[in-house]
């Protein structure tokens, strides 16, 4: 989920920024629970990402535009830890915290073809291509992102 704009600030040629966020945590790892006195826990990832683009819209036609981009931004990883177990004295325990987060430098580079569907408003389709510097968490500096975008061109067609 995200947000952001962009502006052809000459011809085929602009620049563009958006925030991109996971909107649920995702499991990262499971320790299931050992004994009634060693509980389980679960350790859960959010990822935002946030870019400053230039863009290229080499076909622009009445009813779709294809964009094609680049540029440096950083993503955040936040990490968050969530116990659970059960004891006589307590019964069932639930705990969710804020572990830590991580942030790192990125450059990315994708394309989508934004399809006018009535007046202003268009569907995007996209893909994109996050190069992620010192990304240990998940095993590769290379993140893959594909969405959809909703938007609204103001200003007519260039």
């Amino acid at each position: 989920m995200g947000v952001g704009g962009d502006v052809i600030v000459w011809k085929q040629f602009g620049v563009g920024a958006d925030v991109n966020i996971q909107p649920a945590k995702r499991d990262y790892a499971i320790v299931q629970q050992a004994s009634a006195t060693q509980p389980g826990f679960t350790q859960q990832s959010r990822v935002t990402f946030y870019d400053f683009n230039g863009i290229w819209e080499p076909i622009n036609q009445k009813k779709a535009a294809l964009k094609i981009f680049g540029g440096i931004g950083g993503m955040n990883v936040k990490f968050y830890e969530n116990q659970t177990g059960s004891d006589v004295l307590i019964g069932n325990v639930n705990q969710s915290q804020y572990y830590g987060s991580s942030n790192h430098f990125a450059a990315n580079v994708g394309a989508g073809v934004q399809i006018y569907v009535s007046g202003g408003f268009f569907v995007r389709p996209e893909v994109r291509v996050h190069f992620v510097s010192s990304l240990s968490q998940f095993g590769s500096n290379t993140v893959p992102e594909y969405m959809v975008w909703v938007g609204y061109n103001w200003g007519g067609k260039h």
